[in-house]
């Protein structure tokens, strides 16, 4: 028994051009299909990155403020503690100590569990995540600056309780060390900042009003109780 192939109704050579012609049409259509999903993913990656960038420089403001204040947190709270171990009754008032600066991780959130991530270079992604690491490690340490500037500032307003006063140089002194620690990676911060070539922003855009103090730091001022 022997079998016949259909021939083509043009001949064999039509038909495999035919074929080719559709093949050809399928291959341009998936990669312009691969070619858009690609630029899209850019886009979404640039956003992404934009987000980000954004944020941080955000947070660069803020983490320079604080790092700003630092060495007048210290010299005050030195004060304090000198204040305090002298005889006498006068009532700290006017002890606020730094403002500290939260951070803004809500970008890195969202980029974190997105699979647009992929998208940035390996090198991208890990400094991003360790930028933002770092950060959310130095946000716990300065909370823990902020409940010892809390104790302190609660014993300088009661000073006038030599049981309080007498506690004001050890609390000072640990939010000393609270200070330190959060301030101890400021370099390491730094370096991620400028590798990921992110600028900080004016200070006067978190709305603290610039003061010029002496030797830059504002005095602690006592006042008298009443006899």
């Amino acid at each position: 028994m022997h079998f016949h192939l259909p021939k083509p109704l043009h001949g064999w050579r039509e038909f495999v051009g035919e074929v080719g012609i559709i093949v050809l049409g399928v291959l341009i259509a998936l990669t312009a299909q691969e070619v858009a999903q690609e630029l899209r993913n850019r886009g979404d990656a640039t956003q992404l990155r934009q987000s980000m960038t954004e944020e941080l420089a955000n947070d660069r403001t803020r983490w320079e403020a604080n790092h700003h204040d630092v060495p007048c947190a210290l010299s005050q709270l030195d004060s304090l503690a000198t204040w305090a171990a002298r005889p006498g009754s006068d009532k700290i008032v006017n002890f606020g100590g730094p403002t500290m600066w939260t951070m803004h991780d809500s970008a890195w959130q969202i980029a974190r569990s997105s699979p647009v991530m992929t998208s940035l270079s390996l090198k991208e992604r890990d400094l991003f995540a360790s930028l933002y690491f770092a950060l959310e490690f130095q946000q716990r340490e300065m909370e823990k600056a902020l409940d010892d500037l809390g104790r302190v500032r609660a014993l300088a307003k009661t000073a006038d309780k030599s049981i309080n006063r007498n506690a004001l140089p050890a609390a000072a002194a640990e939010a000393q060390n609270a200070i330190k620690l959060f301030d101890g990676n400021f370099d390491y911060v730094e370096n991620r900042f400028d590798k990921l070539h992110i600028r900080g922003r004016p200070r006067d855009e978190l709305g603290a009003e610039a003061v010029n103090y002496p030797n830059g730091c504002p005095p602690l001022a006592p006042t008298p109780s009443a006899s």
